[in-house]
């Protein structure tokens, strides 16, 4: 079986691939605002990275949904792009970590308010989700899209409260 077909959705709807817009968007919100208290630049390049990685896969699934035609590199460079994006983020935390290593970390954790952390737990819980749904689910079949659309964006919802609330 060829990458091509390997990797077609089967019965992929302009609404669907409208729907995996969100978590995008909600994503680059939430990190935009991150970004902007932060003033990190590698951090922000990071999420500069994710967030385009995921515009151009749910570009890729638009097109899937109202052409047929299927442009392998715009789903296929997620496995890179994203993961490199958030390897950025990551080496920012741990690199600021250890500017700040006399932090007391207690300290900033304690003054986290409730409700951020209330969202932070069901964004986490989803996030969880999705990386059982990885295993569990047919990447291929519509169903599957839906639930794993609206699992991301709830997620993705619950951590932009979570930041919002900070």
């Amino acid at each position: 079986m060829s990458a091509k077909r390997e990797i077609q959705p089967r019965g992929f709807t302009v609404g669907l691939a409208l729907v995996d817009f969100l978590p995008v968007i909600i994503f680059s919100i939430m990190f935009a605002i991150l970004a902007y208290r932060l003033h990190l630049v590698v951090f922000t390049m990071g999420t500069v990275l994710v967030a385009f990685a995921g515009l151009l896969k749910a570009t890729w699934k638009l097109i899937v949904a109202m052409t047929g035609k299927n442009i392998v590199w715009m789903n296929l460079q997620m496995r890179t792009t994203m993961p490199l994006g958030f390897l950025l983020i990551l080496s920012e935390i741990i690199a600021q970590s250890a500017v700040y290593r006399t932090l007391n970390i207690v300290f900033v954790f304690a003054h986290i308010s409730l409700a951020s952390w209330i969202f932070i737990v069901l964004g986490c819980v989803a996030m969880i989700a999705m990386s059982v749904f990885a295993f569990t689910l047919d990447k291929n079949d519509t169903q599957s899209n839906w639930i794993e659309q609206i699992t991301n964006t709830c997620g993705q919802l619950c951590f932009l409260l979570a930041v919002i609330c900070a």
